[in-house]
């Protein structure tokens, strides 16, 4: 290992521990703002740790993916915009597993992101008005589908997994997010049906099918990029 790797290696494991730990105070922010939503005890010292620790490796393979995209060279607000997507979706995921929620202020931020990112990103196009307009296309047809799904379901898909998909489909386009939305659908499945076979959950028990999707969406904007 070369010094400078070595280093960079310190430099992107600092970078990921802080923001680990920032995300994980928002995250217990969320909980104390909104006591009526929670259902489960608060996660012990020893859970927060352990959401601290699956952060910082989130954040680190996150942060090094982003690196070594050319954005940080080529155009530095769509790395800003990858970092943040990072942030958000790493926070929905935790709280979706702890307590089975997607919170508004997670998700409108994450909307609002992939609205000026993909703003921003039209302007390196041709066609402006067209990226737009794909993007808001694929954010209104997913937020359909999955209320169609919630429906269908009586409420096997949550308020929170439809304003995801919605906001996703700004980041994603309608190509992407359908293949997010397979992969979520297949692996929230799996999951659900080891869970039920183990006796760990009953069949009218809550699943939580955002991580799938929030991962599987941002190992896609970190390997493909936007």
């Amino acid at each position: 290992m070369t010094l400078k790797l070595f280093f960079g290696n310190i430099f992107f494991g600092a970078c990921a521990l802080l923001l680990a730990f920032l995300t994980s105070h928002i995250i217990d922010a969320l909980y104390r703002s909104r006591p009526d939503l929670i259902e489960w005890p608060l996660p012990s010292r020893s859970a927060v740790r352990a959401r601290v620790f699956l952060l910082w490796i989130g954040f680190l393979v996150s942060i090094k993916g982003i690196w070594h995209t050319d954005y940080i060279s080529s155009n530095p607000p769509l790395f800003i915009f990858l970092l943040i997507a990072a942030i958000l979706l790493l926070a929905m995921t935790a709280t979706d597993i702890e307590q089975h929620l997607l919170f508004d202020a997670l998700t409108a931020p994450l909307a609002i992101a992939g609205l000026l990112c993909a703003a921003c990103l039209a302007l390196t196009t041709a066609d402006v008005a067209s990226l737009l307009l794909s993007r808001a296309l694929a954010s209104l047809g997913g937020g359909i589908l999955f209320l169609i799904i919630a429906i269908l379901t009586k409420g096997g898909i949550g308020g929170g997994d439809i304003k995801l998909i919605a906001a996703l489909g700004l980041w994603l386009g309608a190509e992407r997010l359908t293949t997010v939305i397979v992969i979520g659908l297949i692996l929230g499945g799996m999951a659900a049906f080891v869970l039920l076979i183990t006796g760990k959950k009953k069949r009218n028990d809550t699943f939580a099918y955002g991580p799938y999707f929030t991962i599987v969406a941002l190992l896609s904007l970190i390997i493909y990029g936007l």
